[in-house]
């Protein structure tokens, strides 16, 4: 049986992220995009940055940033 995710939920796992984890795509040329099914795909010379910018957030500790 096929499951159905979103192109979200598949950066996400991509980018092993939680569910509460912020992730931000960027262009070659540093520009933020949104993460969506018609963004235009990776080339050999032109590849998206994927950051997890906020990762395991509670009320008691800082939020870290990965990349």
């Amino acid at each position: 049986m096929w499951h159905h995710i979103s192109v979200a939920e598949l950066f996400r796992a991509a980018a092993e992220a939680g569910p509460r984890d912020v992730l931000k795509l960027y262009t070659p040329d540093g520009r933020l995009i949104n993460i969506c099914p018609t963004i235009a795909p990776n080339t050999p010379d032109s590849c998206y940055s994927l950051h997890v910018v906020a990762a395991h957030c509670n009320g008691e500790q800082k939020c870290g940033y990965f990349t």
